[in-house]
């Protein structure tokens, strides 16, 4: 069938009184394309990607957000996350994000359900990264993370530059709060990690903790978009523009940082994917979401179920996992 549009008359002249059906001038001979290099110019014609082949594969192993009736896998108890903690170290996890929770499954800042976790764990693994969740709500509350902070069991925890709803609950951290967090972890010699869900909070941690000189580099930042109120990732034009957008806007303020960017909301093990793609670390975990896929309903069954997927999709991308000595140093932590 032919389409009227086509002026079939002209196609067929050019075909008829022409012995050339392509064009091919080969100057560069012997070589038709050579992927190396040029004969006019000794350039390198096809550069290798900055892309680095270590790549952090941080846990989370549960967190404040998803309770079991959510997904039933989900660990609580103590004796729980210590388990699932100790299969994702002896699994090749670079480092592990550690809250503990109540018998409501909330999440608290209960200095002995942290040492009930993390002491058995420093006595297995020597050298171990291990970053806590340390939101504090109340009075209470900061005393235990300025208690833990400086226990020496911990070794990083996030300072959360936002004001987000995530689903129906209003998360916000006050300037001053912001503030002084990050100094006290300091002071305890505990790592700043920056976290943030949109780009928004990029810029808060610009002003506050960045511009002001408070927070020392190499700056660290755990970029946690996709949940409900957070950053909206709800297809993949918007995962993509969305990850970019927050990532330059770090890039911006320090092209050296350090980026880890978790598999959260239904984005999960795509999101890592993409980040792993433009050369940056990732955070896996069932404190960040309770689907395998974007595209289908399967729960996450276990922490090390998913660190074993995302190890292998960064060994098919030609990255392997970074050791947690590295990850250390390349965090500028010397013991």
């Amino acid at each position: 069938m032919q389409d009227d549009r086509i002026n079939w008359d002209r196609v067929q002249q050019y075909i008829g009184r022409s012995n050339t059906r392509a064009v091919l001038k080969p100057y560069g001979l012997p070589d038709i394309t050579n992927p190396f290099t040029s004969r006019y110019a000794d350039v390198d014609v096809a550069p290798r990607w900055p892309i680095p082949e270590e790549v952090a594969i941080s846990v989370a192993v549960t967190g404040g957000f998803f309770m079991s009736r959510d997904n039933p896998a989900q660990p609580i108890s103590t004796a729980e996350i210590l388990q699932a903690s100790r299969e994702c170290m002896d699994a090749g996890a670079t480092s592990l994000h550690i809250h503990v929770r109540n018998e409501q499954e909330f999440s608290i800042l209960d200095l002995e359900r942290f040492v009930t976790v993390l002491e058995p764990l420093h006595a297995e693994y020597d050298g171990l990264y291990i970053s806590a969740g340390e939101v504090a709500i109340g009075p209470e509350d900061w005393k235990d993370m300025q208690r833990l902070s400086e226990s020496g069991l911990v070794t990083g925890s996030p300072v959360n530059t936002t004001a987000t709803f995530v689903g129906d609950t209003l998360f916000a951290k006050p300037p001053a709060v912001m503030i002084e967090k990050a100094r006290i972890l300091q002071d305890a010699g505990v790592k700043p990690e920056i976290a943030v869900y949109t780009d928004a909070d990029v810029d808060n941690a610009d002003r506050y903790l960045i511009k002001s000189g408070l927070v020392r580099g190499p700056l660290y930042w755990v970029v946690l978009p996709a949940l409900p109120g957070c950053s909206p990732m709800h297809n993949p034009r918007q995962m993509i523009q969305g990850l970019m957008r927050i990532v330059d806007s770090i890039h911006d303020i320090d092209p050296e940082s350090v980026v880890s960017v978790c598999a959260a909301g239904r984005a999960s093990v795509y999101l890592v994917t993409l980040a792993m793609l433009m050369g940056l670390h990732v955070r896996i975990g069932m404190e960040d979401t309770v689907w395998q896929y974007p595209h289908r309903d399967d729960l996450v069954h276990s922490n090390l179920e998913t660190l074993q997927t995302v190890s292998g999709i960064a060994g098919l991308l030609g990255r392997r996992p970074m050791t947690t000595p590295r990850y250390k140093e390349l965090l500028g932590i010397s013991s």
